[in-house]
């Protein structure tokens, strides 16, 4: 989930610049993923493709994302699939160190991200960018407990893009105006939820892949809202390829594995780059499982159906991966 800054650029390993293989022979890999529920569909699918290219892979361990890169940086069989990048990348640069962790491709791409209101207030009040919050009377609006200040919806205290909101709502000059609300997203998107479905004002950041567009569907029930201009902490031009300027980079899901890995396995190597879910299909099981009871959600069958739906593609990520590991072979004799 988008929830880090964006800073320094890591270099991917191509698969037109493989090195030879190393002498490690890694088959019993580590999968990682966070807490978020909501990763778990993409984590579980590259283990069953794993599975069926015969690995041996455990049950994820469950990590921050910064000790998550730490963790793949340090051990050889370890992979973390829910890199968002150029999101994650001071944190990735952070905790790869010595260079040893592998980029692969896009796993999810064209995961926006930004800041949202409820269609209704906006089409009301003629809102389309954030820094109409300057004004006192359309930050009352979204001012639900009364001290002067409209509540923008933000990210957990321990992801990066806490401070990044609260970097922009100093740069947009709306620190008397705006002040950004923390604590567990999912309980807070839920309360947005309740708020909207009452007819009041909601405003939050989000982003895609994530349940909240199923529930709040852009142009129908919510919009974004522009920024007057870029305003990351690093300078970054933030304006997307349809002109339109969200405040944040166009980010992709992308897994990062020990480069060892990916050396040693030109299988493992190959389906890293070719494995691409659709932004569109990882929303609809988050909004599964956020509407089935705690607890309830089995991720793991939603993945074997989605593989029997899907079944041809995910059988030409197969072959195609073991094609690569015949090529290698066939170079080494």
């Amino acid at each position: 989930m988008p929830k880090q800054s964006h800073f320094l650029v890591v270099c991917a390993l191509s698969t037109t610049a493989l090195l030879p293989l190393s002498s490690f022979a890694q088959t019993t890999l580590q999968p990682i993923k966070t807490s978020l529920e909501e990763e778990s569909f993409q984590t579980e699918l590259v283990m069953h493709a794993l599975k069926e290219l015969g690995y041996e892979v455990n049950a994820p361990k469950i990590m921050t994302y910064a000790e998550a890169y730490q963790y793949v940086s340090a051990n050889s069989g370890a992979f973390f699939a829910a890199a968002w990048l150029p999101t994650h990348q001071e944190l990735l640069s952070s905790g790869d160190k010595d260079g040893q962790v592998y980029v692969g491709g896009s796993y999810v791409p064209q995961s926006a991200q930004g800041y949202q209101i409820d269609k209704a207030t906006a089409d009301k009040h003629k809102l389309s960018s954030i820094d109409q919050l300057k004004d006192p009377a359309i930050a009352k609006l979204f001012d639900h407990d009364g001290n002067g200040k409209a509540e923008l919806i933000g990210c957990q205290p321990d992801w990066v893009c806490s401070k990044v909101i609260d970097h922009q709502i100093k740069r947009y000059g709306l620190s008397d105006t705006v002040e950004q609300i923390q604590g567990d997203y999912n309980a807070l998107m839920d309360s947005v939820i309740d708020k909207q479905r009452a007819g009041k004002p909601v405003l939050y950041y989000t982003w895609t892949p994530h349940w909240i567009s199923y529930e709040l569907q852009p142009e129908k029930e919510s919009v974004w809202l522009e920024v007057p201009f870029s305003a990351l902490p690093e300078n970054k031009d933030t304006t997307l390829p349809h002109g339109k300027n969200y405040g944040f980079e166009m980010n992709s899901q992308r897994i990062v594995a020990n480069k060892e890995l990916a050396l040693a396995h030109p299988d493992v190597h190959r389906l890293f780059e070719i494995i691409q879910l659709k932004p569109n299909e990882v929303s609809a099981e988050n909004h599964l499982l956020h509407k089935t009871e705690k607890g309830q959600h089995n991720t793991v069958a939603y993945m074997q159906a989605w593989i029997t739906k899907n079944r041809a593609l995910f059988d030409s990520w197969l072959e195609e991966a073991k094609r690569a590991k015949q090529v290698e072979a066939s170079s080494d004799n």
